[in-house]
């Protein structure tokens, strides 16, 4: 007997991102100047330290003649290699029982059932177990703090994400001692927040905002640029399909303490932007836009903004990133030869056409063989096969996913197109080919012999024979079963004197007439005489149906 058990450990780790809106203003005095931090905490989990452990038992009876040695093998359904404690074998005395603990460490919970075999003088004994997994949570809570914003909050894994807010401000001065020579102050303030786990793993994150209280004119602009809403100052940025539409927009800001005029966003990867208005009163935003097409792999692109006051210039930019991804189209050749005869070197040519080719592009492939096109523009694409020049008649069959026209490549997945051809008889495709037909006129009749050098679907043949040369006008006189390519003879006896047309007529294998060969001329004398011998050879005949 057995036992088994397995464990693992879901290892929780903490994250922590912290902002601040805005980064930065410019006020005069008694301006209340406000901004928000925000906290965002998330967690993610691991499972590791996969472990398979058990007993198992062997027992001797009482009143065995000695004590007994058995080879012991552990066996995971998943094929995870077992420890043996013992060893690998056990000695158990009579009336007694011995146990061996195992040990194994599955790459995950990939093992369901546990199978140990006794082997005792060549005759094996087996015993099973079903492995059943229990986790140990490592990590699972946490403890979120911010001074600032007095933040202090107990959390639970699998409950996220947290977003915590809060306000933040400063008033300037209406002493204008406190502005000094300089005729303005400021300064930075700094905030960090703290998650920590409660087997000690934290993570922190700090953000800043600026702020200046003058009592004279500074004129100050903010630009905060986004890709598809995203502000990917850093790559990769969004992950964006080749030959999607890429939405820019860009957040200008008047951070100053005085209106800005003549105001222009550009973009140094020539986007053209577009902006609702070039003015922007003091602590007034608006929103800028520009758009194009996603190209293959990593973009950044650099929004700047200038604005004026007065003679003054002020400037800002902020860069942005994203990531364009391509797709896949993996092509798999499949024949069905049926009754021909399979030919392992047989290659199709194979032929793709779509957005990333300005022509087909062609691949050789034999039956059971694949290839992949990588790379791709994500849209739609066909898949063709060349003509096969072959004495086989061939019928391709395209099969796309889900029943439709084409193969649909979407980015960073692999779309899968079968190219089947079914065929059935290589060359002749016609039922027979009888390269020869005797008629001799002799004392017991006339005697049909004829060869066949190929037979398919053939049922038997059938003789007619007429007194003039229209078919029509002649009578079945025999039937006779197929056996197969090789040679033929019937004879129609009691034939009466005088001059007789023949014809032999092919049947297939679901009774039709299918072709037919004649006349041939056969005259038979007074008393049943043979007077004529004719031989006639006939050319391969192909008819395709």
């Amino acid at each position: 007997s057995k036992t088994a058990a397995g464990s693992y450990d879901e290892v929780h780790t903490w994250q922590i991102e912290k902002s601040v809106n805005p980064g930065y203003q410019v006020g005069g005095p008694g301006d209340v100047l406000p901004w928000t931090w925000t906290v965002t905490v998330s967690e993610t989990a691991l499972q590791q330290n996969f472990a398979i452990t058990g007993l198992i038992s062997v027992s001797n009876p009482a009143g065995s003649p000695g004590s007994m040695t058995v080879a012991l093998t552990d066996v995971l359904d998943d094929r995870t290699p077992v420890t043996l404690a013992c060893g690998g074998t056990l000695t158990v005395a009579p009336g007694a029982s011995e146990t061996c603990a195992y040990s194994a460490a599955p790459s995950g919970q990939t093992a369901t059932l546990n199978t140990v075999t006794a082997t005792l003088n060549q005759i094996a004994f087996s015993a099973t177990a079903p492995v059943t997994f229990s986790k140990t949570v490592v990590n699972g809570t946490a403890v979120v703090t911010d001074d600032q914003i007095g933040l202090s909050e107990s959390l639970t894994a699998g409950n996220g994400p947290w977003v915590y807010s809060g306000p933040g401000s400063h008033t300037c001065s209406t002493d204008t001692a406190v502005y000094g020579s300089s005729l303005s102050y400021g300064a930075t303030v700094d905030n960090t927040a703290v998650v920590t786990g409660s087997s000690g793993q934290s993570d922190s994150a700090s953000a800043s905002t600026e702020y200046l209280c003058s009592i004279r004119p500074v004129p100050a602009i903010d630009i905060e640029k986004a890709t598809n809403g995203e502000d990917a100052d850093t790559p990769t940025g969004p992950y964006i399909p080749v030959g999607d539409p890429v939405i820019w927009t860009y957040v200008v800001t008047n951070t100053g303490n005085v209106p800005l005029s003549d105001v222009v966003v550009t973009d140094d990867q020539g986007v053209s932007v577009t902006c609702p208005k070039t003015t922007l009163a003091v602590g007034e935003s608006m929103t800028c836009t520009g758009s194009g097409i996603a190209e293959a792999g990593q973009y950044a692109n650099l929004g700047t903004v200038i604005g004026w006051h007065g003679q003054t210039k002020v400037t800002d930019e902020d860069p942005s990133h994203y990531f364009g991804t391509l797709g896949a189209l993996k092509v798999t050749k499949r024949v069905e030869w049926n009754r021909a005869t399979p030919d392992a070197n047989r290659s199709f040519e194979i032929c793709v056409t779509g957005p990333s080719f300005a022509q087909a592009d062609c691949v050789q492939l034999k039956n059971g063989e694949s290839h992949t096109w990588t790379q791709l523009v994500p849209g739609s694409y066909v898949v063709s096969e060349s003509p096969i020049a072959d004495t086989l008649t061939w019928t391709v069959e395209i099969v796309y996913a889900g029943g439709a026209d084409f193969a649909t490549v979407v980015a960073e997945q692999t779309a899968e197109v079968t190219v089947l051809n079914t065929t059935d008889l290589e060359s002749p495709p016609t039922g027979i080919d009888v390269s020869q037909w005797d008629v001799t006129v002799g004392q017991s009749g006339v005697l049909h012999t004829w060869q066949t050098t190929h037979e398919n679907n053939v049922s038997g043949f059938r003789v007619y024979r007429g007194s003039s040369s229209t078919f029509g006008e002649a009578e079945l006189v025999g039937e006779i079963v197929a056996k197969g390519q090789g040679a033929y003879q019937w004879v129609d006896s009691g034939v009466a004197a005088g001059a007789w047309y023949y014809w032999l007529v092919e049947v297939d294998g679901s009774g039709a007439e299918v072709e037919s060969y004649g006349p041939k001329t056969a005259t038979v004398g007074l008393g049943g005489q043979g007077s004529r011998n004719q031989r006639i050879y006939l050319p391969m005949t192909l008819v395709r149906g």
